[in-house]
C-alpha cells in the first residue's frame, strides 16, 4: 500500500518526531507518539502539509478543514509530498492509528520512493476551507461566516 507524508519542508529522509499538542486541544494519546506519520489518502497528506501555523480541524467525512489561523494560509506555499511503500516497512514497527494515519515507530529515519511538490492550493481539490472563500481571480479570501 501507498503511505504518503505531507511537510512544507524538503527533505531526504523523512525522521522522526515527538508530536505535540497545542493549548486546550484535545489530542488522543495514539496521535502524540514519538514516530513517523504517514497516511494512505494523498488528500490528507497534502492538507497537513499545506495547513498553515496552528491547529487545523479535519473532518474526512465532509471534506471540510477549518484552520485556525486561516489568514495564514498561502495557497502559493511549496508542499511535498513523500510517498513510501508500507512492503519496505517491518511490519511490527508500523501500527494503523485511525482511517488516515499510521505510525511508525522504532525507526529513526525512513527514505521515501518519491517525493512531489505542489502548491498548498492544490488542496482545494480535495478539501472546502470552511474559513475561506475562492474569489473569481483565483485568490482565497477570508469569508464572512
Amino acid at each position: 500500500m501507498k503511505l504518503y507524508h505531507g511537510s512544507p519542508n524538503r527533505f531526504d529522509s523523512i525522521h522522526s518526531s515527538q508530536a505535540q499538542k497545542g493549548k486546550g486541544m484535545e489530542v488522543p494519546e495514539q496521535e502524540l507518539l514519538n514516530g513517523i506519520y504517514l497516511t494512505p489518502d494523498y488528500g490528507f497528506a497534502l492538507a497537513v502539509g499545506a495547513k498553515p501555523y496552528g491547529a487545523a480541524h479535519i473532518n474526512d467525512k465532509t471534506k471540510e478543514i477549518e484552520f485556525g489561523h486561516p489568514e495564514l494560509f498561502d495557497p502559493n506555499k511549496q508542499v511535498f509530498i513523500y510517498e513510501i511503500d508500507s512492503e519496505k516497512i517491518p511490519q511490527e514497527m508500523l501500527r494503523q492509528i485511525d482511517d488516515n494515519q499510521f505510525v511508525v515507530t522504532g525507526i529513526n529515519e525512513l527514505k521515501p520512493d518519491s517525493v512531489k511538490e505542489t502548491i498548498a492550493k492544490e488542496l482545494l481539490d480535495f478539501y472546502r476551507i470552511t474559513n475561506f472563500e475562492l474569489a473569481e481571480k483565483g485568490e482565497l479570501k477570508r469569508s464572512m461566516r
